[in-house]
């Protein structure tokens, strides 16, 4: 609605620019049309002056006109007559010759008078000749007075009806002003009344934005329920899956379809110059703690003791593989919480290139009363109890159970990998009862591997473990 507002106020403004454009030329138009009327009305007053010195001048014509034609008739009469009396005396001198015989003297007066008759009737007609020519030039001045009259009379209705059409031009220019003024403060009534609705409309809109925000900001707030509802179904999803028990089967299955090869080798030089060497094949899992990817080992899974003369190793070398992959070990790290676990650090690439399945250490060991172990040597597996010991919380003993629940020749043995009933990594078997349990994967001596390590100072850090596993109670050796 505003943005409809918006443009007839922008039309409106279009219009009333057009009408005052209009305004403008109309006024130019009247101003140059007064100019023309006021050009034309002298052209008319001097035409008026004009046409009536004329009139002045063809009625003077005329009154001499007149005054010639009655001095014409008086000659004309004068001139009828003379010439009558010219006749007369004309037929009077036949008369006198018919008696000049008889009278001479009569004759000679009546000849002499005929003289002077047609000597004075001469002079008459010449007089009646320039009088005639005198009427004819006046006749012409007459009509040319006349044609200049009617030129005049012409050019002064020209004139006149010019001034009409010119002053119903400019009434006409003046019933324009007139509407363009009432159009153009339409146009401002129109324009004010616009922006009064667009002010109504801005105001409006506002609250309509302020609404739309708050629906907008309502609707973000559902969508973001929404979403976090599903987040959460999803997470309750996951968490009713990871929380869903895995039967013995399952866990050793994906143990099984997981496992990595690793094989050790130790070389030392003897008594006697006799050379020791100690071979060592062992299967592992990944493991992630969210930060790290280890492979898991328990000391007596390497070729490597806590018995302190057993420690100077002259080569070490280990190769882990699973399918065509294989890699070399660089070094074993044990870890702080019990020197027997050794784990190797595995880099993101190298983990993806096994392409095994990556284990998660249990969040919650104690979710479950059962776990299972699988013997990480021999294939045994079974669903075993567990309890903590309230002493030591990062170690649990296993129970004994019936063989009912164990699956091949079961034996725990030191080394075997124990999972939670979701098939997370619960810990690792430290002796035959106790299992260690990973909470934090933290660690302390680092034993390098090579062809020649007689410079290292894997003695040393061997012995360093050997101290740590001394000071740990009885029970968990």
């Amino acid at each position: 609605m505003l943005d409809a507002l918006n443009l007839a106020l922008e039309e409106e403004q279009k219009n009333q620019a057009s009408l005052t454009a209009k305004l403008t030329d109309l006024k130019e138009d009247l101003s140059a049309t007064r100019t023309i009327l006021k050009d034309r009305e002298d052209k008319l007053e001097t035409v008026q002056d004009s046409l009536a010195e004329t009139e002045r001048r063809a009625k003077e014509l005329e009154t001499q006109r007149s005054r010639l034609e009655q001095e014409f008739e008086s000659t004309q009469k004068n001139f009828e007559f003379l010439q009558q009396q010219y006749l007369s005396t004309k037929a009077e001198a036949g008369k006198l010759k018919s008696s000049l015989a008889s009278t001479s003297k009569t004759a000679a007066v009546s000849k002499a008078k005929l003289e002077t008759i047609q000597a004075e009737l001469t002079v008459r007609h010449q007089e009646a000749v320039q009088m005639q020519a005198k009427i004819e030039d006046l006749e012409k001045e007459r009509r040319a007075n006349e044609a200049e009259k009617f030129n005049l009379a012409l050019d002064l209705k020209q004139s006149q009806t010019e001034v009409i059409v010119t002053k119903e031009h400019l009434a006409a220019s003046r019933d324009d002003i007139k509407a363009a003024r009432a159009d153009s403060a339409f146009a401002r009534q129109v324009a004010t009344n616009a922006l009064s609705e667009i002010k109504i409309a801005r105001t409006e809109a506002a609250s309509l934005r302020d609404e739309k925000n708050a629906l907008q900001q309502h609707a973000y707030t559902l969508a973001t329920g929404i979403s976090n509802l599903a987040e959460k179904s999803e997470q309750i999803k996951d968490e009713i899956r990871s929380n869903r028990p895995l039967t013995a089967n399952a866990i050793f299955d994906q143990f099984r379809n997981n496992q990595i090869d690793t094989r050790f080798f130790a070389a030392k030089s003897g008594l006697f110059g006799q050379r020791t060497t100690r071979e060592r094949n062992a299967k592992s899992i990944l493991v992630n703690d969210g930060k790290r990817y280890y492979l898991l080992y328990h000391i007596d899974d390497t070729p490597l003791s806590l018995v302190t003369t057993d420690a100077n190793w002259e080569q070490l070398t280990g190769v882990v593989s699973r399918g065509s992959v294989s890699y070399s070990i660089p070094m074993l790290d044990g870890l702080a919480m019990d020197p027997r676990i050794l784990v190797v650090l595995v880099g993101r690439t190298q983990a993806e290139r096994l392409g095994s399945k990556i284990y998660q250490l249990a969040t919650d060991p104690y979710k479950f009363q059962d776990a299972v172990l699988v013997g990480s040597r021999e294939s045994y597996f079974g669903e075993v109890g567990f309890q903590a010991d309230p002493n030591h919380m990062d170690y649990v003993m296993m129970k004994r159970r019936t063989l009912g629940k164990l699956f091949g020749k079961f034996s725990p043995s030191r080394g075997d990998l124990v999972f939670s009933k979701i098939g997370e990594l619960l810990g690792i078997m430290v002796n035959n009862k106790y299992c260690a349990v990973f909470r934090n994967i933290h660690l302390s001596g680092q034993i390098k591997f090579g062809t020649d390590i007689s410079e290292t100072e894997t003695a040393k850090v061997l012995g360093q473990m050997h101290n740590q596993f001394q000071v740990l109670p009885f029970h968990l050796q």
